[in-house]
């Protein structure tokens, strides 16, 4: 998690910015094979893992104190087909919440009605690059390269110097030096109508972005938590997590309106490792944390949540550490620490008590 992305998080709540239209043809045809369910769009956390279709129980934390989302709610998806919801108390009931098997064929939704249907996406448009899709189906016009000044971008997006930066009349659309998307961003003051997107779409939808945006990475290897307050903006966070040795080393976080239309999309740069590997560098930042220089009792690895990502146009890495314990029993904290990937120095740390 860079720290452009932690401020993101501490002001998601407070939002203005507008949301781009979706439309229903997407959803239409999904409709036809699998009507959605009348649920509603009670606030909640969803954390579900596709993986030898085994039921693994679990409450993981609420996205962090910072969030500050309350979560009456938890449900753990067993194979993406079926789910049990756990109330504060205790007590369990059934749900039919389902997430949809993921596919390369199918196409971000939009309420433009020059997108192509399923049936008419032409094979160089399947086989093309993300880039070279938006670019040939003009969603939402014309995407070209955005005249907007460095400084504009910097405030706008998770913005590095070797990015390129691609806009049309909704969006901007960032890719690192290796044409992998970073980032879009809905650039619209359009706001959307409509009645509160069930949970059931969110998770169709988000699904949906995944195989057409990163086609280029294995659904089966990320887990997806997700949570959601319909008076909030955005109402719904969706984030799909890879975790290597215990280290989450890919992330794409999307969130979503009320009606759930798209507002953003973020995922880690792709990281590449210097003189220092990332389980280096996650042993340097954690050193670091133990150290005298904070005020943090002992704690256990297992108890803490670990995310890396890189920024390559810095050569450093980002460790970011939740779930650390406090002195006060009621919150736990949150470290930040940047790692030159070349020699293991500490560049910049941050603890959040």
């Amino acid at each position: 998690m860079t720290e452009n992305e932690i401020k993101t998080v501490l002001s998601e709540d407070i939002s203005e910015l507008k949301l781009p239209p979706i439309s229903e043809n997407v959803i239409n045809a999904l409709h036809e094979k699998n009507p959605e369910s009348a649920l509603s769009a009670e606030h909640h956390v969803i954390s579900a893992k596709k993986k030898n279709n085994a039921v693994f129980k679990f409450v993981f934390a609420v996205m962090l104190a910072l969030l500050a989302v309350s979560a009456p709610l938890i449900i753990v998806l067993n194979d993406i087909s079926s789910d049990t919801v756990v109330s504060e108390k205790g007590s369990t009931v059934n749900s039919e919440t389902e997430i949809p098997e993921s596919t390369n064929k199918t196409i971000p939704e939009s309420t433009n009605k020059t997108i192509p249907e399923s049936s008419d996406i032409t094979s160089s448009v399947e086989s093309a690059d993300v880039l070279e899709k938006i670019q040939m189906q003009k969603v939402y016009g014309t995407v070209a390269l955005s005249g907007r000044s460095e400084e504009e971008l910097e405030t706008l997006l998770e913005y590095c110097v070797d990015a390129k930066i691609y806009e049309d009349k909704q969006y901007l659309y960032s890719f690192d030096s290796d044409g992998n998307l970073l980032e879009i961003l809905n650039i619209s003051e359009k706001k959307s109508n409509g009645d509160n997107a069930p949970e059931e779409k969110i998770l169709k939808t988000s699904e949906e972005l995944f195989a057409y945006y990163f086609p280029e990475l294995n659904r089966d290897d990320y887990e997806i938590e997700y949570q959601g307050e319909a008076d909030a903006m955005p109402a719904w966070i969706v984030e799909y997590t890879r975790t290597t040795e215990g280290i989450i080393d890919s992330k794409i976080r999307m969130t979503f309106d009320a009606c759930g239309e798209l507002h953003m999309i973020i995922a880690t740069e792709n990281i590449k490792e210097g003189k220092i590997s990332k389980k280096q560098a996650v042993e340097i930042a954690l050193n670091e944390l133990r150290s005298d220089k904070y005020d943090i009792p002992e704690f256990d690895r297992n108890d803490i949540r670990i995310e890396i990502a890189a920024k390559n146009d810095k050569s450093c890495y980002t460790v970011s550490v939740s779930g650390i314990p406090s002195n006060d029993k009621y919150i736990t904290a949150y470290a930040f620490f940047t790692i030159d990937y070349n020699n293991g120095n500490i560049i910049d740390s941050e603890v959040i008590c």
